[in-house]
C-alpha cells in the first residue's frame, strides 16, 4: 500500500502522516521531496518510490511542482490525503507564531503576545495563500485523472484519526492555543484574511 498526504501549513500533516504509518504498518518516508529542486530530482525520487513497495509519505505544499505534474505520477498511490486548515486567521497566525518563535513540532506553553504587522507579515498571508492555490489546482487535476483525494481539515483531523485509525498513539500534540490571545490585534488579522481569501475557493 502506497498512501500520500499532502500537507498545507500548520495543518497537522505530520501527525496525520504517522498516524496512517502506524495503522498501516508501513514505513514513514517522511518527505522524500523537501530537497528535490531540479526537475531531474524530483523524476528521481519518483522512480524510487515506485520501486518502493509499501509506504506512507508527505508532500509538503511548498514542494509541490504544478509543472511536474506528470512526473509525480500520482496515479501509484492507493490512497491521498490532502491535510488543510478551515480557519484561515488562526492557520496564519500558527505560522506566524511558529516563526516568530522558531518552534516546529513543539509548542511553548506560553508564547509570547506577537502584533501582526502588515509591513512586515504579508509575507505569511502570501505564502500560506499560494499554497492553498496550488493545492486547489492540484486537486482538481487529480479530479480530472478520476484519482479521489480526501481533505482532512485540521479541526476534525484527530477526531477523524481516532475513529478511522484506531487512535493509534502519536506523540505529536496539538497546540490547543487561543490565537485571539496570542496575536493582540487578531481582528485585523481576520480583516486581512477576509480581504484576502474571499475569492478563493477554499479546500
Amino acid at each position: 500500500m502506497k498512501i500520500l498526504v499532502l500537507g498545507l501549513p500548520r495543518s497537522r500533516s505530520n501527525f496525520v502522516t504517522s498516524a496512517l504509518a502506524e495503522f498501516y504498518g508501513v514505513p514513514n518516508l517522511k518527505e522524500p521531496y523537501c530537497h528535490a529542486i531540479e526537475d531531474s530530482q524530483v523524476s528521481s525520487i519518483t522512480n524510487e518510490l515506485l520501486k518502493t513497495r509499501d509506504f506512507v509519505c508527505k508532500l509538503q505544499s511548498s514542494n509541490v511542482k504544478l509543472n511536474m505534474y506528470t512526473e509525480c505520477q500520482y496515479n501509484m498511490y492507493d490512497n491521498i490525503y490532502i491535510t488543510a486548515r478551515k480557519n484561515i486567521s488562526d492557520q496564519i497566525a500558527s505560522l506566524l507564531v511558529a516563526k516568530t518563535n522558531d518552534t516546529w513540532g513543539y509548542y511553548p506553553a506560553e508564547p509570547s503576545s506577537i502584533v501582526f504587522d502588515t509591513d512586515k507579515h504579508m509575507q505569511i498571508v502570501w505564502e500560506i495563500g499560494l499554497d492553498i492555490y496550488k493545492m486547489i489546482i492540484l486537486k482538481n487535476q487529480l479530479a480530472e485523472d478520476n484519482i479521489h483525494v480526501k481533505t482532512l481539515h485540521y479541526e476534525i483531523s484527530e477526531e477523524w484519526v481516532k475513529t478511522h485509525l484506531d487512535n493509534p498513539k502519536i506523540d505529536l500534540k496539538k497546540s490547543h492555543y487561543d490565537y485571539k490571545k496570542i496575536i493582540t490585534n487578531y481582528s485585523e488579522l481576520e480583516d486581512v484574511t477576509n480581504r484576502h481569501f474571499e475569492k478563493l475557493k477554499l479546500l
